[in-house]
């Protein structure tokens, strides 16, 4: 798998294909959040919502800053499917650089 490259001042579109237990995808509703780190290791998303495409992926748009740190960058999308005893968390994560 290849890492994306960007320029600081892009944006960047972050995809993920979060499962729940049926194997059905899991909407924003469904509590699944984004994280986004930076290459220093800065929180710059905490637990975003993210959009839902018209084939169930989820989606997530960030400009990067014009002064973003150089180097890479990780993201974490996580969902929650289930209540009490019965839950499950789905964690999807990736990267991109940013140069």
């Amino acid at each position: 798998m290849s890492i994306e490259i960007y320029e600081a001042g892009a944006t960047v579109e972050l995809w993920a294909h979060v499962r729940d237990w049926g194997a059905d995808p899991m909407s924003p509703d469904q509590g699944t959040k984004i994280t986004i780190t930076d290459a220093i290791g800065s929180e710059k998303v905490t637990s975003a919502s993210m959009s839902q495409s018209s084939e169930g992926e989820l989606v997530y748009r960030y400009n990067i800053p014009t002064n973003a740190a150089k180097g890479s960058w990780r993201y974490q999308c996580k969902g929650q499917d289930g209540t009490g005893g019965d839950t499950r968390y789905t964690v999807k994560s990736g990267a991109f650089r940013v140069k």
